[in-house]
């Protein structure tokens, strides 16, 4: 079986280029500001040469580099940097993949769930602003406390990037995607990028930074967002979850 073209277009790794550009995640972005121009500089060949790699199946991803970035807390947030190469290919799959997936996340988008929202197929954007996205959040949670539901249990989940199943979010991709060499693609690289220390491939995580990591996330909780809670009002940003109700027993429930 071979990539699907909208994958192996020039028009799709030109847009993955531009959405690295474009990327909402200024922190992490910060460390390739110096290489993003000097490989604009030969946009052309350089996506020429990664696309033929891909398709002679002599692409190889390189192993990430992890550094931890202190929070307003005081806790690390572990950030994975990849090459720039990777980060190209990792952003042109998720562009495929967010495409496959918009009509299911359509289906919660601010009403259960408002982080990393697909701004569409043809946007120089791959989310739509963070902003706007946490303004309806908000604006739902307000509206939910007046109605009457002031029993809110409020959590997160822990390490949640580091700890998604390979597997697991391998099953979730496959029910919209069905071309396996890309999900093979994917898959390499997600190995290669959360090896230890040691060398050894753990089968779990995500690298932490890049934007489609924020996808592949919510593809893996889309499940948990069809979910229906009696008498509860559900809303998620990303990995945070608020559980509102006008009861104790429906919050716990």
């Amino acid at each position: 079986m071979a990539y699907p073209s909208e994958f192996t277009s020039r028009a799709n790794f030109e847009l993955a280029f531009t959405r690295i550009v474009r990327g909402q995640n200024q922190d992490y972005k910060r460390f390739y500001r110096h290489l993003l121009s000097s490989y604009q500089l030969a946009l052309s060949d350089n996506l020429h040469d990664l696309i033929d790699d891909i398709k002679r199946g002599t692409y190889k991803p390189s192993p990430g580099t992890l550094i931890f970035e202190p929070k307003k807390s005081g806790i690390l947030r572990p950030l994975r940097l990849l090459t720039l190469r990777d980060l190209v290919v990792y952003q042109a799959v998720a562009n495929v993949l967010a495409t496959s997936f918009q009509k299911v996340q359509k289906k919660y988008a601010f009403d259960k769930c408002f982080g990393a929202i697909f701004a569409g197929k043809s946007s120089p954007f791959f989310y739509t602003k963070w902003k706007t996205s946490y303004k309806k959040y908000n604006w739902s949670i307000k509206r939910a406390f007046k109605a009457g539901n002031d029993f809110v249990a409020d959590f997160d989940l822990v390490s949640f990037y580091e700890l998604i199943d390979h597997n697991l979010l391998r099953e979730s991709l496959r029910r919209q995607v069905q071309n396996q060499e890309l999900l093979n693609l994917l898959f390499d690289c997600l190995e290669m990028w959360s090896t230890n220390k040691k060398g050894a491939h753990i089968q779990h995580g995500i690298p932490q930074g890049p934007e489609p990591s924020a996808f592949l996330a919510e593809c893996f909780l889309f499940y948990f967002d069809a979910l229906k809670f009696k008498r509860a009002h559900y809303f998620r940003y990303v990995d945070d979850i608020k559980l509102m109700a006008k009861d104790e027993v429906a919050v716990r429930r």
